[in-house]
């Protein structure tokens, strides 16, 4: 079966990683895909992509394996104590989750007391430095 530029363009988009379930575009683009499947008249459009999923896959990156084209479209971050978000391909690459769980871990004693004590407790922005790092 050939599809047209239209058709293709839709399948393109709904199996992109930027596609976002249930939005006003992923109808159009299933609408559009569904009519090229001869789907019936009678199936509620509206109702599929208000149940379909998005699911995502990406290759594991680690400092042998980098690409940075891939970390530059990275949709999935981590958000830190003091807002810092973080790409998940980024955190678990180039040393972000070491420091962060080092500077988190050594202030869990401190976490654990104020919550004991019934106080609220304030977490410090985890600050990342990498000027004396090697990357081999």
């Amino acid at each position: 079966m050939l599809f047209s530029q239209e058709i293709r363009t839709a399948l393109e988009g709904l199996w992109s990683s930027s596609s976002i379930a249930g939005s006003e575009k992923s109808l159009q683009q299933l609408a559009i895909s569904c009519e090229a499947c001869e789907f019936p008249d009678k199936l509620a459009i509206n109702t599929i992509a208000k149940n379909m999923i998005m699911i995502m896959l990406q290759d594991f990156m680690d400092p042998w394996t980098f690409n940075q084209k891939n970390l530059m479209k990275c949709c999935k971050e981590f958000l830190l104590p003091g807002g810092k978000q973080i790409p998940f391909c980024a955190y678990n690459t180039v040393g972000y989750r070491e420091q962060a769980r080092a500077q988190l871990t050594a202030r869990e004693p401190e976490r654990r007391r104020a919550r004991r004590e019934g106080r609220a407790y304030q977490p410090k922005p985890v600050v990342f430095d990498f000027a004396n790092r090697s990357f081999e």
